[in-house]
Parts: structure tokens; C-alpha cells; sequence
């Protein structure tokens, strides 16, 4: 059963050249393709544009003061605008005279007006143009004679980067994002695969263990140029994070790499992506002055400038920026033989095609796949200038992970730009021209022929590049330096950790082998080992780099046995108020942690907490003991002895009565609260004894008597019975 593989198609967009800005009319200066969008969505929708500025450049001023200049006088003239904010500026170019901003109609209208202001254009959009190659292409030979792009830089453009895969995050410089307008190109989310695929292909350094999503493999990705660096500018806004839309400013990306040119050493632009399509490289040229004029000033100041063709299985035209005469143009080729395949293709493709309602409103393609065969999506015209394998590249996938199905124009493009790293290394930095990297790059291909049309184009060959680029001044390739081994140590008593410090400086170190002196061993970057006995061993790493060079550094390290444990020392203090007390924990542990605490109250009662607190149910005195456990199970006590005391009631409650006997009484005065009583009565004598006192034969002729307490002073009158 034929499959069908989708492969996306490009939008389409034309753009006219601006006349002189001093002899057309306002209306002259707007984009017809512009003008559509705001009859389409409305005068108050905000398009994002791209703004031409006249180019002049006043004597005494550079042409950067110049741009900013004329930035500066025509934004200035709109601070009102936007409830005060002036124009939504999304980038103000530094090597172009222009700028990108978001407008309304009226406010587009104003600014045509202006005779400083030569043309105004809807920022384009792109499609990624999806859909190794190393053998096939010599690319394998190539790094095999010591070529890995060693000192080339690469300006990626695309929809978002995972700088911190561990295949690309040593590669990476810096960059910009151009859709969100701000410094990070890292992805905005997890479907927004397309750039990290796109550079792993070219600059992707292997990572052993490396997962592919979907399935499990041990390996990882290798670019073509995995010494080569990168910077990454993103072209695709978060709101439409992982669609096939690229709606970013790319003139200002071009721009920025131009900026930024001296600051990285960028000697190569990849543009997996494209949009429309143009028989003829003049037509391309001048469908827009911006577009045309940022990727001249690349190409002017030395820099190589490569896209893809696209995936529309066109015979006669290619996608912008491909199209452009200044930009390497590349198509795509079967890597292998996989058979009967089907792909979606525009419907205006010269190939043999079909109805197939998965490719509505393109149709379908099918081919026999082999390797070198031109793939019928790949676009062709008579200024293609290269191929290069796709379909099912391996590549580096976001969060770390790798897919093993990487393809189109977009693997084709990358493959390429890798190659012409290679081609940097071997001539030399800064020895090729872009148009001798043009040279380099057709003259050494492997011709092959699309069957669409009959036309040949070279397919790259990765051998063959480094050798002809090696005549324009690079010679041999250098010589590999072996790296330098070295690490630190960390022990504690008997167990130690190790950190690699080992460097490689024209590669990377692909195996450790450490040796820690007793017999142990570990492959590991960063190990930790145990040693049995205490003592000073000689520990010894060995590291071997990518093209099998090695360097061992040794060390000696000493491990002692733990000291023996000290026992805690228990102590503690209390408060004690009636029958309450509060117990503080004063122990301590001079090589440890107290883990643990018990308590004896002295009452049958105990308790575990730290510093706890206890009632006793009668006045006494009692001992009190704290035992102290450490995080070693050694253990101490300590015990006090406290008193506690009932409360005092409340003071002395005098309760007076009386007894009758014959011709005498007696008087009976009692503390209720039960206090001891002393004291005398007003006649005769009395006795106390506890909370009770009496006085006794008191004759009946005598009516009360009164009772004085000793101590307090208060009196109570008895009355006779």
C-alpha cells in the first residue's frame, strides 16, 4: 500500500519594488498586497509592516548615524500616535534604512505622505519547509581527514531553538527574537521543533544515551560541522507557537546578523524556510527592496547566504528567499532506497500527479525512492544552484530528546550550510567570498538530475568541498590537539567526589577513565568513590577525545577514618510555679546532632519533647532525670532534684459556733480554707490545734466572746448557744 508523507506548502505572497519615493503618489508607496490585508480585516486592524525609508546619508555623518537618524525623524513625527505612545516599533534596523512596526490604515496613510518614506510592505511570512546522509555525500570522509567546522559560525533563522540540548548547547553564541522582540530565541513551546531539528543537523555534536522520541537508541546527533557555532534568531511569535507559520520580522533577523557580524565572527546565514514562488531570480529580486537589500548587505559584507528551494514539486520556480540572486538556493535528494513514497505537491507541479483528499487542495506525487534521486517536492529551476540529502534525517528534537525522521528542503538547507562550515575551515576564516563559497560548493558536487524536468544540479559533496576549498589558501587541515586531562577532589572521612576538568580545544572528549589507586574504576564524568581503609592513593583520569587522542592526569589523595564518636552531655533547667514546671533542654553534642530526648518527671510520668512542660499532682519534692540520645546511638543523662508546692488557697476564712454544757459553753472558731490558727480569745485562755481553735468553761452569765487570730489579726465574736 502506497503512504502518503505530507510535505508543507509555501505561502504565497508578491511584492512590488517601490518607484523614487520624489515622483510617485502616496498611494504608490503602499504594497497593493498591504492594501488587500486592511480592505480584508478592517482600517483599525494593526499589520505588521516593514517600513523603506529614503536612503541618504548627509555628509559628516556614518551611514549607522544616518539610519538612526532618519529612524529617529520619521517615529518621531508619530509620538502622538497610539494614545501617545507613538508608532508600535517592533525593530528599528541598524544596516538598513527602515524600520518594522505594526500600523492601522490611517496610520500607513500618514506615513506614505511622507517624502522621507519611500515604500511601505507587509511584513512576509514563511512556511518551514519540512517534509544523513553522510556516506552518500563524503561528509563522513570529511571529518574523518579532520574537518568538523572548527572556527565557522552559523546564523540559524527559524522558529525557535533548544540552546541547552546537550547536542547544541556548547555550540551556541547568542541571539535575538524577531517575533516577540526581545533577546531569547529559546523555544515557546514544546511542538516548536522545527529550529532545533534544523540545527542539529548542521552543527549537532553526539551525546551518548541520547533518547529519540518515539523509541530508545543509544547515540546521538551528529551534524556535519560539529565544531562549528551557531547563533539562533527566532521568526515565530509565541501566539502561534508550533504552526507552520513563520511570522516574524526576517529583515530584521537578516539585519541583525549583519549588526552583529564582527561581534560572533558569522560567516554563514541557513534559512530553512520560504514563501511564494519566482521563475527568475530578477523577479525575485524585485518583489521587495527591503528583503533584497538586507540579504545584499550579508552577502556584501562577506557573509554566505543559504535557503531552501521548497516543497511544492515545482519545475520552473522556487521559494523566497531561495530565489534571490545573492542566496545559495538548495533542493533536495533521497539519501536511500525506501521505496514506493507519496508526497503532497502544489497543484501546479509539473510531476505526475492525483487526486488524494489528504492533499487537498495540492495533489499527490508517488515516485520510486532511491538514493540520489531528486524527491519530487523538492522545487526546481534553472537557478537552483545545489542539492543535498533529506528525508528522515536524524536530528536534535526539543527537551533534550532526538527524532530519527528529520526531512524536506529544511534538512536539505542545513545539511549544506554544515558543509559549507566544513568548506570554511579547510580555506581558512574569511578566505571565501560568497560567491567562491557558491564555487566551492557547485563545482565539487556530484552531478544529479530531477526527474520532474531533466535539469542537473550538483549534489553537495562534503570530500569534495574541503578539498577545493582547501586551494583558496587553508591547505591541510590542522593537525587534531589531543585534550588535557585534569580534575579536583573532595573527601570526607573515607568517601570522595571527583570533578572532571579536562578541556579539548579543537573538539570534545568523547570517554573518561578514571583509576582512584585500589583497585575501583569508573567510565562516569563526575564520580563519586568509597575507600575501604584510610590512606593516600594515587588517582589517575585518562580522557580521549573525538578523533582518539588521550591525555591522563594523576593525583595522590588521602581519605582518614572517621573519628570516634563523642558521646552528647545531658543537662537542663526548670521553673517551677506551685505544681507547674517548664523543663529547658541545655545538653549538647560536640561532633553531632542530639537525635532524641526522654524524660522522667520522678512521678511515673515522662515525655520525648525537646523542652516540655508538667504538672505534678501534689506538693513534694521529686527527681527528675533527661536522657540524651545522638545521631550516633550514643547517649547521657542528667538528673536534678525539684520541690513543688500546693497553692495557697486564698488566705484564712475564720467560721465561728459553739457547744453547751451545764452552766458552761464553749466557743469553736475553724479556718474553712484549712489553714493552721493561732490566737487568743477576749476571756481566758483557749487552744488551737490545726484549722481549729477552742476555749472552754465559759460560764453561761457570759453572753459571746471574741477570738483574734495571731498571725492575721482578724477576730470573730462567738455567741453563746
Amino acid at each position: 500500500m502506497r503512504t502518503i508523507i505530507l510535505a508543507l506548502c509555501a505561502l504565497f505572497a508578491a511584492h512590488a519594488l517601490a518607484a523614487n519615493p520624489s515622483t510617485i503618489e502616496p498611494n504608490a508607496k503602499l504594497q497593493p498586497a498591504l492594501v488587500a490585508s486592511f480592505d480584508q480585516k478592517g482600517a483599525d486592524a494593526r499589520l505588521r509592516v516593514i517600513v523603506s525609508l529614503e536612503d541618504s546619508q548627509p555628509s559628516g555623518l556614518s551611514k549607522a548615524q544616518a539610519i538612526a537618524e532618519a529612524q529617529g525623524r520619521v517615529i518621531g513625527a508619530f509620538k502622538n500616535e497610539n494614545n501617545g505612545q507613538g508608532l508600535a516599533v517592533l525593530a528599528r534596523y541598524q544596516t538598513l534604512f527602515g524600520f518594522s512596526a505594526e500600523l492601522t490604515r490611517g496610520q500607513a496613510n500618514a506615513l506614505a505622505k511622507r517624502g522621507d518614506v519611500s515604500y511601505i510592505e507587509e511584513m512576509p511570512v514563511h512556511e518551514k519547509l519540512y517534509t544523513e546522509s553522510h556516506p552518500l555525500t563524503f561528509v563522513d570522509q570529511a571529518q574523518t581527514t579532520g574537518y568538523d567546522g572548527a572556527g565557522a559560525v552559523i546564523a540559524f533563522i527559524d522558529d525557535g531553538i533548544d540552546k541547552s540540548h546537550p547536542s547544541l548547547s556548547s555550540g551556541y553564541m547568542g541571539g535575538a527574537d524577531f517575533a516577540d522582540f526581545d533577546d531569547d530565541p529559546t523555544n515557546d513551546c514544546s511542538s516548536q521543533s522545527h529550529g532545533t531539528a534544523v540545527v542539529g543537523v548542521a552543527v549537532g555534536r553526539p551525546v551518548e544515551g541520547l533518547p529519540v522520541v518515539g523509541e530508545s537508541y543509544t547515540g546521538g546527533v551528529l551534524g556535519v560541522a560539529p565544531g562549528a557555532k551557531y547563533v539562533f534568531l527566532k521568526i515565530q511569535s509565541a501566539s502561534i507557537c508550533g504552526q507552520p507559520s513563520l511570522d516574524g520580522d526576517i529583515v530584521g533577523a537578516i539585519d541583525w546578523v549583519v549588526a552583529n557580524q564582527t561581534v560572533y565572527g558569522i560567516d554563514i546565514i541557513s534559512m530553512s524556510l520560504g514563501g511564494g514562488l519566482y521563475s527568475s531570480e530578477s523577479s525575485c529580486d524585485g518583489s521587495s527592496s527591503a528583503y533584497f537589500n538586507a540579504v545584499r548587505n550579508a552577502v556584501n559584507a562577506g557573509i554566505t547566504v543559504i535557503a531552501a528551494s521548497g516543497n511544492d514539486g515545482m519545475c520552473d520556480s522556487i521559494s523566497r528567499p531561495a530565489c534571490f540572486s545573492d542566496v545559495v538556493s538548495v533542493g533536495a535528494v533521497y539519501d536511500e532506497d525506501i521505496g514506493n513514497v507519496g508526497w503532497c505537491v502544489n497543484r501546479q507541479s509539473c510531476a505526475n500527479t492525483q487526486f488524494h483528499s489528504a492533499c487537498f487542495p495540492g495533489r499527490a506525487a508517488f515516485e520510486n525512492a532511491f538514493a540520489d534521486n531528486v524527491i519530487v517536492y523538492s522545487n526546481s529551476a534553472s537557478f537552483l544552484d545545489v542539492a543535498a540529502p533529506a528525508t528522515c534525517a536524524r536530528s536534535a528534537a526539543p527537551d533534550g530528546q532526538a527524532t530519527d525522521c528529520f526531512g524536506g528542503t529544511s534538512s536539505a538547507t542545513p545539511f549544506t550550510s554544515g558543509t559549507a562550515a566544513l568548506a570554511v575551515e579547510a580555506a581558512g576564516k574569511g578566505v571565501l567570498t560568497p560567491a567562491d563559497m557558491r564555487d566551492v560548493l557547485t563545482v565539487s558536487g556530484d552531478l544529479v538530475t530531477d526527474p520532474k524536468n531533466g535539469r542537473v544540479t550538483p549534489r553537495i559533496n562534503g570530500l569534495g568541498v574541503v578539498t577545493e576549498a582547501a586551494t583558496y589558501g587553508g591547505g591541510e587541515p590542522p593537525a587534531n590537539q589531543p585534550p588535557t586531562a585534569g580534575f579536583s577532589s573532595n573527601c570526607t572521612d573515607l568517601d570522595c567526589s571527583f570533578t572532571d576538568t579536562s578541556s579539548d580545544s579543537d573538539g570534545s572528549i568523547v570517554s573518561r577513565s578514571w583509576n582512584f589507586g585500589d583497585g575501583g574504576s569508573s567510565s562516569a564524568t563526575n564520580p563519586s568513590h568509597s575507600y575501604a581503609v584510610a590512606g593516600t592513593y594515587t588517582v589517575t583520569l585518562t580522557v580521549t577525545d573525538e578523533d582518539g587522542a588521550s591525555d591522563s592526569s594523576s593525583q595522590p589523595v588521602t581519605v582518614t577514618a572517621p573519628t570516634a564518636n563523642q558521646p552528647p552531655t545531658a543537662g537542663f533547667s526548670s521553673n517551677c510555679t506551685d505544681l507547674d514546671c517548664s523543663f529547658t533542654d541545655a545538653s549538647s553534642d560536640s561532633d553531632g546532632n542530639i537525635v532524641s530526648r526522654s524524660w522522667n518527671f520522678g512521678d511515673g510520668n515522662g515525655s520525648t519533647a525537646t523542652n516540655p512542660s508538667h504538672s505534678y499532682a501534689t506538693g513534694g519534692t521529686y527527681t527528675v532525670s533527661l536522657t540524651v540520645t545522638d545521631d550516633d546511638g550514643a547517649n547521657d543523662s542528667a538528673s536534678q532534684s525539684i520541690t513543688v508546692t500546693a497553692p495557697d488557697p486564698g488566705g484564712i476564712n475564720l467560721v465561728a459556733s459553739s457547744t453547751s454544757q451545764g452552766r458552761t459553753w464553749t466557743a469553736i472558731v475553724t479556718d474553712t480554707n484549712g489553714g493552721a490558727l493561732t490566737g487568743t480569745f477576749s476571756i481566758g485562755d483557749g487552744s488551737c490545734s490545726g484549722d481549729t481553735c477552742t476555749r472552754s468553761g465559759i460560764r453561761k452569765n457570759v453572753g459571746s466572746v471574741i477570738f483574734t487570730e495571731g498571725t492575721t489579726q482578724q477576730s470573730i465574736t462567738v455567741s453563746k448557744p
